[in-house]
């Protein structure tokens, strides 16, 4: 058995000063709830003297809330089971401030039963209270933090939601004004084909020549509204590939289109196309005659239009070159988004989709569309994967 006896060569401990300066404060209460003792430290931490205090109901120390939690909860508690632990609670100091405290409780009885003593003890909680202070704080505001985290993400999803249904709304819209527009340009073009069948003064056939060219505008800019639309809602340019299709000859034709629409203009056209592939010829003569008139747009007018077509390791690159201006970078990043026109287009120039409804076009054939810009020369690239010939 261990030996717990006072060892000679050490002091003996005084137990009135280990009461008096005990790291926590002692009270002892007689039966009828009154302070019959006390130690120093409870008196140096609330600032009493013990006069002050003696035969003083001990719940005097006490906040009014900590009165009302004693009479309903401690003091059943002690009745019931004769002692009480860890119990948060604020002393009153004497200049009326307020001292955190632990309190732990517990009944001294004789022999009788009957309570003698009630020995409470007061451990100083003011750093524990900050520290759960602190906890409170910090998960309030963590808590607002997520709230309003949430309600920034609700207001963003909401707006997101706002404009895609606008988006949306405005696409359908384009379908429909698209679709309803064929109706009547189809009669209008009709009937130019009746007036050019006719005997006609000069005159006249210069204004009928001129709705005629008017109305296939017209057309092709509700094709291209027709493109965008089937993009933008979540479809595709839609293609029949044809094998036996010869890009060689689409691309002659287009340029001899070009040539008698702008005989002032200059076209060099050169092929060097070794072999067929599958390709969707309208769309294909779509894209290109777009590059083309871009060309004829920006290009100057006394210098040449270079168009070139080869196939090359598996590849078919389509290269179509003005001269002019350099494209300035902020402009060359939207090229190929639709209505960009760029700063150098008049109004007149359509509604800025022909690049890209070109760009679509390559994308659906599996390639790509692009430019190279320098040294007053413009040059869109068109590079499409072609398959193995077979043996």
């Amino acid at each position: 058995m261990a030996d717990y006896s006072q060892s000679r060569d050490q002091p003996i401990e005084d137990l009135h000063d280990l009461y008096e300066n005990a790291p926590c404060g002692y009270i002892s209460v007689g039966p009828d709830g009154k302070i019959v003792k006390s130690n120093a430290t409870v008196l140096r931490w609330l600032g009493y003297d013990f006069v002050d205090i003696e035969n003083q109901p001990w719940l005097n120390l006490l906040t009014s809330g900590g009165k009302l939690f004693c009479e309903t909860h401690i003091n059943p508690l002690l009745r019931m089971q004769g002692f009480v632990e860890e119990i948060a609670l604020d002393a009153v100091c004497k200049d009326q401030s307020i001292f955190p405290i632990i309190l732990n409780a517990a009944e001294k009885r004789d022999e009788n039963n009957s309570v003698i003593f009630i020995r409470l003890t007061f451990f100083k909680a003011t750093d524990r209270r900050q520290f759960e202070k602190n906890i409170m704080i910090d998960r309030e505001a963590a808590r607002q933090q997520a709230e309003n985290a949430r309600k920034i993400q609700e207001a963003v999803q909401f707006k997101l939601n706002i404009e895609k249904e606008a988006v949306e709304l405005r696409e359908q819209f384009m379908a429909v004004l698209g679709h309803d527009l064929r109706n009547p340009l189809a009669a209008m073009k009709s009937g130019v084909r009746l007036l050019q069948s006719e005997e006609l003064s000069e005159r006249g056939s210069k204004i009928v020549a001129l709705m005629d060219q008017t109305a296939d505008r017209a057309i092709q800019l509700v094709n291209d509204i027709m493109d965008l639309a089937r993009v933008r809602l979540g479809g595709s340019i839609e293609l029949e590939m044809n094998a036996n299709a010869d890009m060689t000859r689409l691309l002659q034709q287009i340029v001899d289109e070009h040539c008698s629409a702008y005989p002032e203009q200059i076209f060099k056209f050169e092929s060097k196309i070794t072999r067929s592939f599958p390709f969707h010829p309208s769309r294909m003569g779509q894209l290109i005659g777009n590059l083309i008139g871009n060309a004829v747009s920006h290009g100057e007018k006394n210098s040449p239009i270079e168009i070139t077509g080869i196939t090359k390791d598996n590849r078919f690159e389509l290269r179509i070159s003005n001269h002019g201006n350099p494209i300035p970078k902020e402009i060359k990043r939207h090229l190929f988004k639709p209505f960009f026109r760029g700063e150098m287009q008049s109004s007149n120039q359509g509604l800025g989709l022909g690049l890209h409804i070109a760009s679509e076009i390559a994308k659906a054939h599996g390639g790509r569309l692009s430019v190279i810009s320098k040294d007053r020369l413009s040059t869109f690239v068109f590079k499409m994967p072609i398959s193995q010939p077979k043996d």
